[in-house]
């Protein structure tokens, strides 16, 4: 007889020799040792408003595991260990994608559904208050969207990893003006510059 060895998510191995068992005796096996079990993640990524979807990278969080796209877009990592992992999709000028609690499990090809991949570009501009020099601290925000951030001390703002389309810009402090301006461009690896803008002291004389 051959003697098997299993446990849950290891591979199974086996003596290769045949035992033979004499009554009254004691069968003590050499050492054998279980591999965890190896699995693949497969799965396609693509790009809106492109047809060559290749460079996308796709890595498992805290790991080593990491593939790029071919130009369809498709994708696989193979002998990757049982566990539960943190998929990060990246593309150049895009906002990563993110996607939690991917499960390798023994015995099975993990597949991920369709990732898409939203082109973003930059804006940046100068936004300067009347009557002080620290131009810091002016919130500049895409209106109803989550795309934020402040002027340094220049009144230089960058917003980074904007999606492509077309917004409206709202510059705001306490104590000035707000300043608002529609019709702002966002195109594909492209920075789009505003114009200077001052926003006037509301502090009463």
């Amino acid at each position: 007889m051959r003697v098997k060895f299993s446990k849950e998510d290891f591979n199974i191995a086996s003596n290769p020799n045949t035992i033979t068992l004499i009554q009254g005796g004691v069968y003590k096996p050499a050492t054998v040792e279980l591999k965890a079990a190896a699995n693949s993640l497969y799965g396609k990524a693509t790009i809106k408003n492109q047809t060559n979807y290749s460079n996308i990278t796709i890595q498992l969080g805290g790991t080593s595991f990491s593939t790029k796209t071919d130009i369809q877009g498709n994708y696989s990592i193979d002998h990757i260990p049982i566990g539960t992992y943190k998929l990060k999709a990246s593309y150049s000028q895009s906002a990563d994608i993110n996607i939690n609690n991917i499960q390798i499990k023994a015995g099975n090809a993990t597949s991920i559904s369709n990732i898409y991949i939203q082109p973003c570009g930059n804006i940046s501009g100068t936004i300067i208050l009347q009557g002080i020099s620290d131009y810091s601290g002016v919130q500049v925000a895409l209106d109803n969207t989550s795309y934020t951030t402040y002027t340094d001390k220049s009144g230089e703002f960058l917003l980074s990893n904007v999606m492509v389309g077309n917004y409206m810009l709202t510059a705001s402090k306490l104590g000035f003006d707000s300043y608002s301006t529609s019709n702002i461009s966002v195109s594909i690896n492209k920075t789009t510059e505003t114009n200077s803008t001052e926003l006037q002291d509301t502090t009463p004389p």
